[in-house]
Parts: C-alpha cells; structure tokens; sequence
C-alpha cells in the first residue's frame, strides 16, 4: 500500500488528493500493462504561496503539473481528486476544462520558444489571450498590453509587441509567457521549469517576477524544479518527489535545512553547496564536516530505474545507502517533523522508516 498524507481543506485555493496518472506499457502479443507514473499525490496550493515541487528528471513532475491543467496524453489515465474552491475539477468535460484554462488556472511552460507561435508576432498573441479572457475592446488593448509587459520588467513594450519570438532573448521570452499567463488572472499558476535554460541573471530576473506576481495577484504557484537554488530563493513550501511518490513535504526552510528523508538528504549533501544545508545532527548520519573546498561530493549510488516506482516498499529503497530489508518490503507511513514549537515546522512530513536525525531528539 502506498503511503499517502492527509491534505488539510481550510483556507486552501487548490487541493489535490490521491493523484495518480497511468500510463500504457505496450506488450507485445498482449494488452499494453498500466504502469502509474504518478501515485496517491496529495498536496494543497494556498493564495499567494509558491510551492516547489522537486525531484529528478522522470519522477512524475510535469505529468503532476499536466494533471492539474486537465493536459494530460489521450491516452493516459488519472485517478484521485483535484478540486479548486470546492469545485471538483477532476469531474470536468473537456469543454469545461478550456472554460477553466487561463481563468482559473494557467501554466507556464518550459520551453518558451516552442510555447509561442514563431510566425506570430508576440503582440498579436498576447491581444488573442487578452480578447478571449478580459474582453478589452481594441482601443484599449494595446495600452493594457504595454501595462502587462511593463509588470514583468520588460522596457519599450511598443517595440517588444512587433517582436517575434525568435527576436527575443530566453529570459524576455520566459517573462513574456509569464506576462501571458497573468492576463486571464488566475486564481493558480502552474511554472513548469521556467529558468531551466537561463543564464543566472536571466533566471534570477525571472524567479523575481514570478515572486511578484504571486504577491501582486494573490495566486498560488506550483514551481516545477530540480534546481535546490531556484527553490531556495522563492518557495515557501517544497514537495519532494521521486519515482512518482511524493516523499517529504513542508516548509522550504525546514525541508531544506533538516531533511528527514534519505533522498532528500542524499540530493542536497550531492550539491556542490549541499553542506551549508546539512544540519550538524544530519552530518554524523553522512559526510564529516570538513571545508567545502576538500570535501568530495557524495554521489547517490544506481540509477532511477522505472520499475522503482512498482516498488511495493520505499521507492527510493534500491539507492539509499541506510536500506534495510523492511524498506524493501513496506511502505512507510507518513511521520511529522517537530523541530521546535514555536517555529513553523509542524508540517514538516516525510515518509522514511529509517529517517536522518534532526537534532531534536529524533533519530533515525
């Protein structure tokens, strides 16, 4: 059985319960097998709140992401509930879904230049989505337009709107989608690796306007990464995922810098800034502190191997070096994390039968 977390419904824009996506695995001779790619994910998005979701590449991230824009392959299959201020988006129509599109819940993809028509000029698309969810009248429209691009830190918007994509740098490109994104002013914004191809400034330009964005319209954002930096500077919650399960999940500066799960510490010990974020008490369970310049990085052993997620025990059992047999064997259930009552870590969950200490008295 498949562990799963109880998702708290008070004050939550969006929630997600039991999401799992299903793929076919042809076989040949037969009926093609079912393979869940996505299993038993459960998670809440709160207005004005950035949530990381984190993991390899393969573990299930941007299918999460497609689920909760109803986006998902024909021919896949998902399960569980996914439901926006009581409404049960799970249960919607295809035509439904493109009512919600952009209204409710808008994405930002990872590849801007593949996103965009490059045969368009990015004004005239930019007016098709104001025109479609705003119903500006045209006298109007280029001026709103200006405003948009103007949010994101974009000058001469003029100049910018007779623009094509291809004459765009990757970070104009990214906070053109973004700008995009926003005109229908959704109540959930879905950012599917924006900075993944961006030089650090471009990236750190466009974390800044997802932040602002965020605060400005009061929207939740589900940030995909796999970058523990970009996650840093704007999340306030991270979910981490591998194989498809979600494994440990709280607040960014308590999942961070006391990670109880083993794949979250053997991710972040595998930074080559990964020993600022170890706590002392995490230290003794992995590398011995010593300075960053002769410290060899440790390397997570294996590879990700699609049958992981199959796995009736703990899917990261095959390369966590403190595996025993019942980690093999068991799911684990879900543990909190109390680091100390008066900060904000009593949601700090993980699901690890032998986890890493926290320097609280807790040991694995």
């Amino acid at each position: 059985m498949v562990a799963t977390v109880n998702v708290q419904t008070a004050d939550t824009g969006l929630q997600v319960g039991d999401l799992s996506v299903h793929l076919p695995v042809p076989m040949p001779g037969s009926s093609p097998r079912w393979q869940a790619v996505v299993q038993s994910m459960s998670f809440s998005l709160k207005p004005g709140q950035i949530v990381g979701l984190v993991g390899e590449s393969g573990s299930g991230k941007t299918l999460t992401g497609r689920a909760l824009m109803g986006l998902l392959p024909h021919h896949a299959r998902s399960e569980g509930r996914i439901e926006l201020d009581q409404q049960a988006l799970h249960q919607c129509t295809e035509a439904q879904w493109r009512q919600l599109r952009g209204r409710q819940l808008a994405m930002i993809f990872q590849d801007p230049l593949m996103a965009l028509n490059p045969l368009r000029r990015v004004g005239s698309q930019l007016a098709e989505v104001l025109q479609r969810y705003q119903r500006q009248p045209k006298s109007a429209a280029h001026e709103v337009l200006c405003q948009a691009l103007l949010r994101v830190r974009l000058a001469d918007p003029d100049k910018l709107l007779r623009c094509y994509p291809h004459e765009l740098s990757g970070g104009m490109r990214q906070r053109v989608m973004i700008a995009m994104a926003l005109l229908g002013r959704p109540r959930v914004l879905i950012a599917d690796e924006p900075t993944a191809a961006l030089d650090p400034t471009s990236r750190d330009s466009v974390l800044d306007e997802l932040k602002r964005a965020c605060e400005t319209f009061h929207c939740a954002v589900l940030l995909i990464s796999h970058d523990f930096n970009v996650v840093e500077r704007v999340c306030d919650h991270v979910l981490m995922m591998y194989a498809g399960r979600l494994l440990e999940q709280g607040p960014a500066s308590s999942v961070l810098r006391r990670p109880r799960h083993r794949y979250t510490q053997a991710l972040l010990a595998a930074r080559p800034q990964g020993a600022q974020w170890i706590s002392a008490a995490s230290q003794e369970d992995t590398v011995p502190a010593v300075p960053q310049a002769k410290r060899k990085i440790p390397v997570i052993k294996g590879q990700f191997n699609a049958e992981h997620r199959a796995l009736n025990g703990c899917v990261f059992a095959p390369r966590c070096d403190h595996a025993r047999p019942l980690c093999q064997q068991q799911a684990p259930l879900w543990e909190k994390s109390r680091h100390d009552e008066n900060d904000n870590t009593l949601n700090h969950r993980f699901a690890c039968h032998f986890p890493a200490t926290n320097g609280n008295g807790e040991s694995s």
